[in-house]
């Protein structure tokens, strides 16, 4: 007979499951003609399921849970009384706090390991159905450059998903993989970029394999004044990631640091000097049409995850977002877990760039930020084996 806790396991790690499918599917060209939101409702159904099966909450966690996703829905159903036109609101953010609430003390770890499988398996069905011309390749240009997606909606996912995959491996077989491993998965996201010129995904895929080459073969991490660097770090990223778009000008400082950003400061400024931030935040558009330089019109998203925060959920849960990352970094670098937060260091640099950090369901390694006692290794295990 199945106990509580196996219960609700099985029923987290198969809504894990469906939602990394789904928000997988969504990011390619098969959103075209699998455009269902029937996966997306069993999946957070099976988590809600799950609650009746958790065996005993973290309080501590379940109030701070509650608050959050009650300010949330508060400003969401304001909003949808007082908004008009085209307005909408991204419930990633609701839905990573809902899974959280349900999960209780499920090992982060068997999530990311789910999430590894779950994308690569995807990956290869997407590539497959990409070859055989059942699903349409995006090309676009940067430069005079042909950029390929191979069967995904935008060359930045393909990006987005091979940098994952990545991470999620670095993570997962840590002890196992040797320097040959490190070259091949170097090899492979240098090819995925060269074939997507997708910058972002691909530094931070590189920055998150040098941190685990240092923290393979030295002792670096272990170092104190590494734990303080990346502490200190977190608060810079929040601030900066408001504040350089927020007083964004027309000067020559700003517009060569906005190349280097990939023109985010001057679109962050945009939707900022537009929306507005306010405490309980407020709905935007999915996109918006602008008349660029060369005077034709394009889509602008509101990439920054950090943005997207603070002017869709508003100051107040800025502040506890922030609040809570830069704790639960302390606290596991008080447990020696000080390459889980260079690789939760990662997602906040791309997190600057792209809002998808934000989705669990994608960037499994943001779940790292939610690891309880129970996924705390003993002192043995804790020594990262030295080749």
């Amino acid at each position: 007979m199945l106990r509580k806790k196996d219960i609700h396991s099985y029923l987290i790690y198969t809504s894990y499951i469906i939602l990394n499918i789904y928000f997988f599917f969504c990011l390619t060209n098969f959103s075209n003609f699998l455009n269902s939101k029937y996966l997306l409702l069993l999946g957070l159904g099976l988590a809600f399921f799950a609650l009746l099966y958790i065996k005993s909450f973290d309080f501590y966690r379940l109030i701070c849970l509650v608050i959050v996703g009650v300010v949330i829905l508060l400003n969401i159903i304001y909003n949808k009384e007082v908004s008009s036109g085209n307005y909408s609101c991204d419930y990633t953010f609701i839905y990573l706090v809902f899974f959280v609430l349900t999960m209780a003390d499920i090992k982060i770890s068997d999530l990311i390991r789910i999430s590894f499988f779950t994308q690569l398996s995807s990956l290869v069905f997407t590539i497959i159905c990409f070859k055989l011309n059942l699903i349409e390749n995006t090309i676009l240009y940067r430069d005079g450059i042909i950029r390929k997606s191979f069967g995904f909606a935008h060359p930045n996912l393909f990006g987005l998903i091979v940098m994952c995959i990545t991470i999620s491996f670095l993570y997962i077989y840590f002890k196992k993989i040797n320097l040959i491993v490190f070259i091949l998965v170097s090899g492979i996201n240098l090819y995925v970029y060269t074939v997507t010129l997708s910058r972002t995904s691909f530094l931070c895929a590189i920055f998150a394999i040098l941190i685990s080459l240092l923290a393979k073969y030295t002792s670096l991490y272990r170092k104190g004044i590494i734990k303080y660097i990346l502490i200190f770090s977190i608060p810079v990223i929040f601030l900066i990631s408001v504040t350089l778009p927020l007083f964004y000008n027309t000067s020559n400082f700003y517009y060569l640091l906005d190349e280097i950003f990939s023109g985010r400061l001057i679109q962050g400024h945009y939707y900022i000097n537009k929306y507005g931030i306010s405490i309980f935040g407020k709905f935007i558009p999915d996109t918006y049409n602008i008349l660029n330089l060369y005077n034709w019109t394009e889509g602008w998203v509101l990439d920054s995850a950090y943005l997207r925060i603070l002017i869709q959920q508003g100051i107040i849960i800025f502040i506890v977002v922030f609040i809570y990352v830069l704790y639960k970094c302390i606290i596991l670098c008080k447990n020696q877990k000080v390459f889980e937060v260079l690789l939760i260091f990662t997602s906040l640099i791309y997190a600057f760039f792209e809002r998808y950090s934000l989705n669990i369901f994608i960037f499994s390694i943001t779940l790292l930020l939610f690891m309880s006692e129970t996924d705390f290794s003993s002192e043995e295990e804790l020594q990262i084996e030295q080749n």
